[in-house]
């Protein structure tokens, strides 16, 4: 009786210690497939020692192998030798914009130019003293046209005509 929980404890063990090992090392499912045997293993013991033994372990492993999971992809993966060379930790900076984000283009917001470029509707406009790629909010706008910053959103800096909307006139202007 008592050798048969030993085993099963053993492998019920082994199986957690396999599911970690398999957030751990990429083996293609291998050590997942190791883990459900350990499982299954132990269950079968434990059903035949009792019934309730048996639930009771099943219970256990439905709830214990998720948490396992999570807490080895949360805490233990990325302070890992492979999980800090596939989890990129510089794409997000720490107050949560991505990294290619430009902040300074927030500090935009509100301020006027002029279009350097025709906007059709994306372009370039000098704001302040920056040059910055600009997409209107869906108009033509023309070259020289005042504008004003209405939207920032990442990299992408929305501006509208200050002057209203301004006739697009490429054909007519030369240059």
């Amino acid at each position: 009786m008592t050798g048969s929980i030993v085993l099963m404890i053993f492998l019920f063990a082994l199986g957690l210690t396999l599911v970690i090992a398999e957030v751990l090392f990429p083996s293609f499912g291998m050590l997942s497939v190791l883990a459900t045997i350990c499982f299954v293993a132990a269950a079968v013991v434990a059903f035949r020692e009792s019934m309730v033994l048996g639930v009771g372990l099943v219970v256990v492993c439905v709830i214990l192998v998720p948490m396992t999971v999570y807490f080895g992809f949360k805490h233990i993966l990325p302070k890992s030798f492979i999980g800090r060379h596939i989890i990129h930790s510089d794409l997000v900076s720490t107050d949560g914009h991505a990294a290619g984000t430009d902040l300074e283009l927030r500090d935009l917001l509100g301020a006027e130019g002029t279009a350097r470029s025709y906007l059709r509707p994306a372009g370039v406009a000098d704001i302040g003293n920056k040059r910055v790629n600009v997409v209107t909010e869906g108009q033509m706008v023309a070259r020289g046209t005042r504008v004003k910053v209405v939207h920032v959103e990442g990299n992408r800096v929305v501006v509208r005509p200050v002057d209203g909307l301004t006739p697009y006139r490429e054909a007519s202007e030369t240059g």
